[in-house]
Parts: structure tokens; sequence; C-alpha cells
């Protein structure tokens, strides 16, 4: 499934500044282990981005009211995915009737000065 590719590909390529590789190879490996994503993969709701004919990020909310995953490819950070896709997964929420959407996620953001992501 495309999306556990992005999920593992968006830890892998940005997280370096911030993890070691033991916590990287830890986290990024949830996508391929049976049951820890299947439940929000299969009875969230959720987008896609593309670029050209290739996926490049996504969101899912699980449930209703929860951003639960938002990740993109690292070759694509930087380039509005994320953001498009969370002005639609807040649309959706809107028009559903949700009044706000929680989230457990790191806030990173780049740093041009440095060249890098930071927290």
């Amino acid at each position: 499934m495309v999306v556990r590719e992005i999920y593992a590909d968006a830890i892998c390529s940005q997280c370096g500044v911030f993890y070691t590789r033991a916590q990287i190879d830890a986290w990024s490996s949830l996508a391929w282990l049976p049951g820890i994503l299947d439940k929000t993969l299969i009875q969230g709701s959720g987008w896609v981005s593309m670029h050209n004919q290739d996926t490049e990020a996504f969101v899912v909310r699980y449930p209703e009211n929860r951003l639960a995953l938002l990740y993109s490819r690292g070759r694509s950070a930087r380039r509005g995915h994320a953001t498009a896709l969370l002005e639609r997964c807040e649309l959706d929420a809107q028009e559903e009737g949700q009044t706000v959407l929680v989230t457990e996620a790191s806030f990173l953001r780049y740093d041009p000065q440095r060249s890098a992501l930071i927290e």
C-alpha cells in the first residue's frame, strides 16, 4: 500500500535531525507491522496528494475529530502537499459537523538559515 511507503519514507528521510537511527528504524517499521496502522487506514477517511502520477503525501482522520496521520515523502517536503491536505481535511471535517480536530503530532518547520528541519 503506497501510504505505508510514504509513512516510512517521511520518517526515514526527514527525521534524522531529531532522532537517532534506532528511533527512526523503530518508528518507520510501524508502517509494515500487522495491525499497527490497519484500523486507522481502513476505517479512517482521508486524501492523497499527487505529483504527475506519483502519490507524494497523505492525510487520514480517525476517528472523525482526530487528524491521525499526515505524512509526505522527503522528496516532496516543502512543496505544499501537506498544507493542501490539511486544508482539505479541515474542510471535510467542517462539512461533517466537526468543530475541532485534535492531533498529537510534532511540529517541524524548515529554517532556511540552517537548511535543516527544526522543532
